[in-house]
């Protein structure tokens, strides 16, 4: 929806753009890391997983987190992933992951191949 909202005139950018933003929950880091890990080309699986286990050793543990669209969406983006800037946004592992081993999870990322 993103790349097909970029050939709208400036006028309907400026209209149609705050509305994606603001229901853009599926940019949300967590929903990000688990499309990459199930991602059709093995490099991005990869990079999913290297992202979640950063996120693991990070390990917020009673911290509360608050599920909220990143504060700023990359409108302009080809891939899926790069939709947000993972250097400034907060990663914390998707808690669908939080029972699975990291062996299970390189087990995973490795057994989707083609």
């Amino acid at each position: 929806m993103l790349v097909k909202s970029r050939y709208l005139s400036p006028k309907h950018k400026r209209i149609v753009d705050p509305v994606l933003h603001r229901n853009a929950y599926i940019a949300h880091p967590e929903n990000l890391l688990l499309a990459m890990m199930t991602d059709h080309r093995q490099h991005i699986r990869e990079l999913g997983l290297r992202r979640v286990m950063k996120a693991r050793a990070a390990h917020h543990s009673g911290k509360i987190r608050r599920f909220k669209v990143p504060a700023k969406l990359n409108f302009d983006a080809v891939e899926y992933f790069d939709m947000v800037d993972w250097t400034v946004c907060p990663i914390s592992e998707p808690l669908v992951l939080k029972a699975m081993t990291d062996a299970e999870l390189k087990d995973l990322v490795m057994q989707r191949r083609n």
